[in-house]
């Protein structure tokens, strides 16, 4: 492999990482708001609406991402164009079944045509921002998420000020996501471009996107269905948005090592002949990086929720289970970015199904078991369900990483909450996750010459932005 194909790689993860970033921060500091000005039933309310619109659109979501990364790096505007249209006529169609959620909740019905607008915009800033990472474009992708985060933080601040009531979290929502479709589509216009296009390439664009489809869809489902479950059986909207908060914590905590394997895809089509060495790399650079936070947030669990609401340290048993399973996340994630680059379609549909199937199956028992814990489990069985057939496709010195990290991690997280019995739970997290760095240079993980291979090239990535 050249080092220039590993730089694209680490260089597209970093703006996607970084995005990331700046979204939770921003989307913290909003639900942080959303809490101390809505009640928690308000907000049960708002995620419950978020959920159902998510989970409309991740039906409709076709493998689409996985498309856009496999092919617009060969085919272009004509893959895109094809997706939009494809895309747009499926979610309008579709958005009629948020009427069968109409009575969820008492007066729940308001929300439904802000669920709709939802579903249909969070499609095309999918699509659209997808796109500018496979044609390597990932600065200009930063843009387009941070800003519906940032405009939704000013969003909801305005509508606080002037007394709007709880509706006023989704409508926020649903217009920065609005606004981040037509940002999305005019960075395309200018980086991608569209095209005509054939029925062939429908045809090709369905088969690439129903063989992730499931792969996909399990964790939308885990966030927007799960929710929607839980709503039902418990009718307690303040049970959903705890939940809600936990997982899509766990996931904002796991994107900084699989926006090693988004980035990596379209750079594995650029260089089909660097396949395995970017996806080992890409798993030990990433587990590597996330496993100090790791630590951290497990240690920390209780106080990080707290700082929201007291109410939330109810689950911090749940929230540390679930970040301790994100290197089997990780890991799946490349596995599915390497497979796609091999053309491996039917392993890829196998991997999804069986991880979703896990899924189904497991989290209506959990949940009613316990909405906290079961939710956990569920997640971490399903994504231990295909680990056999995904190691069968990874080189040996995977399942080592995983092993080795999985080990740390766990061990680091339990010492630290002897710990927090003598010092404070963040001294007790920080001092875990500086104990976890070392043991991951002396396992050859995260090596002293990787941390200075990154800081460089985080400082190159800054000051020639600067220089722009």
């Amino acid at each position: 492999m050249e080092k220039k194909d590993l730089i694209s790689v680490v260089h597209g993860s970093l703006w996607i990482s970084l995005a990331s970033i700046v979204m939770n921060v921003l989307g913290f500091t909003f639900w942080l708001l959303c809490s101390k000005f809505f009640t928690t039933s308000s907000l049960g309310y708002a995620t419950t609406a978020f959920s159902i619109a998510f989970m409309v659109s991740s039906l409709m979501n076709f493998g689409f991402n996985y498309v856009i990364l496999r092919e617009v790096p060969v085919n272009r505007g004509k893959v895109l164009t094809a997706c939009l249209v494809v895309a747009l006529g499926i979610s309008v169609i579709a958005s009629s079944a948020c009427y069968l959620f109409k009575n969820v909740y008492p007066g729940f019905e308001r929300y439904i045509p802000l669920i709709i607008l939802i579903v249909i915009s969070s499609l095309i800033v999918t699509i659209s921002s997808t796109s500018l990472i496979a044609v390597l474009k990932p600065k200009h992708y930063f843009i387009v998420p941070t800003s519906v985060a940032l405009l939704k933080l000013i969003i909801i601040i305005t509508l606080i000020l002037l007394g709007i009531d709880s509706v006023g979290i989704l409508l926020s929502i649903t217009l920065s996501i609005i606004v981040g479709a037509v940002l999305g589509l005019f960075f395309c216009r200018k980086y991608v471009g569209f095209s005509k296009f054939s029925s062939r390439d429908v045809v090709h664009v369905l088969k690439v996107g129903f063989s992730n489809y499931p792969q996909v869809l399990s964790t939308q489902l885990l966030i927007s269905s799960g929710i929607v479950l839980i709503s039902w059986l418990t009718r307690s909207p303040s049970i959903a948005g705890i939940v809600y908060i936990i997982i899509m914590a766990t996931l904002a905590l796991a994107i900084i090592p699989n926006s090693l394997a988004i980035a990596g895809l379209p750079v594995m089509m650029y260089s089909s002949e660097s396949i395995g060495k970017i996806s080992n790399e890409g798993i030990r650079l990433g587990l590597g990086v996330v496993t100090p936070l790791i630590v951290f947030v497990g240690v920390c669990s209780s106080h990080l929720l707290s700082l929201l609401r007291p109410e939330y340290v109810q689950s911090a048993l749940a929230f540390t289970m679930l970040v301790l399973s994100i290197p089997l996340i990780t890991i799946s994630f490349m596995t599915i970015s390497k497979l796609n680059a091999e053309g491996k379609f039917r392993v890829v549909l196998t991997i999804g199904l069986l991880r979703l199937c896990t899924l189904l199956l497991t989290l209506p028992v959990l949940i009613k078991i316990h909405p906290f814990i079961g939710t956990a489990c569920s997640f971490i069985l399903s994504n231990l369900a295909p680990m056999p057939i995904i190691l069968r496709h990874m080189s040996r010195v995977v399942f080592k990483y995983l092993l080795l990290v999985s080990v740390i991690q766990v061990v680091s997280v339990s010492i630290g909450h002897i710990l927090i019995m003598h010092v404070i739970d963040i001294l007790s997290g920080l001092v875990m996750s500086l104990i976890s760095l070392l043991l991951l240079n002396l396992c050859g993980i995260l090596t002293l010459k990787d941390l200075k291979f990154l800081i460089n090239l985080i400082v190159h990535s800054f000051s020639r932005r600067a220089r722009h």
